[in-house]
């Protein structure tokens, strides 16, 4: 079986995700955790991205966050 959790700041996902481990013995994924070591400075992921937003981008920031990444593809017009 598997469960998602989601929800935002504040609204219990890690205290859900311990007592599931807790009582069931469940194996927990956190995608956050995951998501930011994709995103680190020379991965693959990375390296693709700065490829398609262009290499001038990532002289201007030390590591690629969520929040850069939404505003600068709301910024491309062939997005919408």
């Amino acid at each position: 079986m598997v469960i998602g959790i989601t929800g935002g700041i504040g609204s219990g996902k890690s205290l859900v995700t311990k007592l599931l481990q807790a009582k069931f013995g469940a194996a927990v994924i956190d995608t956050d955790t995951v998501g930011h070591e994709v995103m680190e400075i020379g991965t693959k992921a990375y390296n693709e991205i700065v490829m398609y937003l262009g290499k001038k981008f990532s002289q201007r920031i030390s590591r690629l966050t969520e929040k850069y990444l939404v505003t600068r593809f709301l910024e491309m017009k062939h997005c919408y």
